[in-house]
């Protein structure tokens, strides 16, 4: 089975990359190691250094048939989306277009859309499942409820079969401690560098914490099941900021205490996703509490340090 990964390099994708590989499938990978690293990858991928925003993927289809492509590249910073939202619309909108369009005429038996739950359903009360009307309030969130409807389009108007993982707050290894987005790995940095950290939104922001080893867990499981279905992916568990900087914290000794500041533009107060349709149709649960993750994601940042 050939199968084509965007944002390979990165994150989520690089462990993608490196489960379907294990699995004995011939994976090529796309990006253009903006955020990604190539050093994240097994040395069996076929990897291309490119942008999905101008990239011939029709050239490309042409030299190799692709039974899936997993589409993980995006513009995923949501404060950045709000300065630049033009920015974001390229890569999210335009870029995945690029791909689309270029699958017209080829028999990919699945297209595998990550989207985004944390940013579509607005601020929630109870855990929301797939049939709460989107109110995205980034760019982020709007770019990515476009992509969802290009999807249905093609599919309507080209038969592709699709499926769309709507992830809550990923954490993990390899996630960018430097970066804007990813608050696992940004603390996990400044702990083990005894470093202060600001918790925005005076550390009460709820969110919804869910292993890069489940969500990949999720996208092996879609492969095969819910064709034309959008599923939440993550664990329903609230934690607060605070929460979350506390249970870090109890891994070291010395750490400074936190600087509390107001919410950033484009953040929501509380941000959890209902995962039942995912476990009814897909047979997918998370597997990996917070504390067993956080404990996993702090070891192999620590072993960065060594």
């Amino acid at each position: 089975m050939n199968m084509l990964i965007t944002g390979g390099a990165g994150f989520i994708g690089s462990h993608a990359a490196e489960e379907f590989i294990n699995k004995g499938y011939d994976v090529t990978v796309i990006d253009n190691l903006c955020s990604g690293k190539k050093e994240n990858l097994p040395s069996s991928v076929n990897f291309i250094e490119a942008d999905i925003t101008d990239y011939n993927f029709s050239s490309l289809f042409q030299k190799k048939q692709f039974d899936y492509i997993i589409h993980f590249a995006a513009q995923i910073d949501v404060r950045k989306s709000v300065e630049n939202p033009i920015f974001d619309a390229h890569i999210n909108i335009e870029g995945l277009l690029n791909i689309l369009q270029s699958t017209v005429n080829s028999s990919i038996k699945k297209f595998v859309f990550i989207s985004s739950a944390g940013v579509m359903y607005g601020n929630t009360d109870e855990p929301a499942d797939e049939l709460t009307p989107p109110a995205p309030v980034s760019p982020y969130g709007v770019s990515k409820l476009s992509g969802e409807h290009y999807l249905a389009s093609y599919h309507h108007n080209h038969n592709l079969n699709y499926t769309i993982l709507r992830l809550a707050n990923v954490y993990g290894p390899r996630q960018d401690p430097l970066g804007e987005a990813g608050v696992v790995a940004i603390f996990a940095n400044q702990m083990i560098n005894r470093k202060q950290s600001i918790l925005f939104g005076f550390g009460e922001l709820i969110r919804d914490y869910v292993y890069v080893k489940d969500v990949i867990n999720a996208v092996v499981k879609c492969l095969d099941k819910g064709n034309g279905e959008i599923f939440n992916i993550s664990t329903s568990e609230p934690t607060t900021v605070k929460e979350l900087f506390e249970k870090m914290r109890s891994n070291f000794t010395d750490i400074p205490d936190p600087l509390f500041l107001p919410a950033r533009p484009g953040e929501l107060d509380r941000s959890i996703v209902n995962y039942h349709k995912a476990k009814n149709i897909l047979g997918w649960a998370p597997l990996v509490d917070l504390n067993q993750g956080l404990t996993s994601t702090i070891e192999y940042f620590k072993n960065l340090k060594k």
